[in-house]
């Protein structure tokens, strides 16, 4: 084997090398990914139950408007009394 024949060897040894440690590194931050959608909590996914009025229940002469402005509602929200 020549000259040229080792560097052949020792390049393609070498890109065989750099290709197998990019597949590691893109499995572990694949990994890395689903770890973190699975571990944390999506915000906003519960649905909340919103007491009307805040215990004073559906009344005549309460300011609903100002009430609901104090809420941030999201679909699947309910209003409870």
């Amino acid at each position: 084997m020549g000259m040229l024949g080792i560097y052949l060897l020792l390049s393609f040894a070498a890109g065989y090398t750099a290709v197998r440690l990019w597949k590691t590194q893109m499995l572990a931050a694949a990994a890395a990914a689903v770890a973190l959608a699975v571990l944390l909590p999506a915000r906003g996914a519960a649905a909340t139950e919103h007491m009307v009025g805040d215990g004073n229940g559906w009344i005549l002469g309460f300011d609903y408007a100002a009430w609901a402005a104090t809420k941030q509602f999201r679909v699947g929200d309910t209003l409870g009394t």
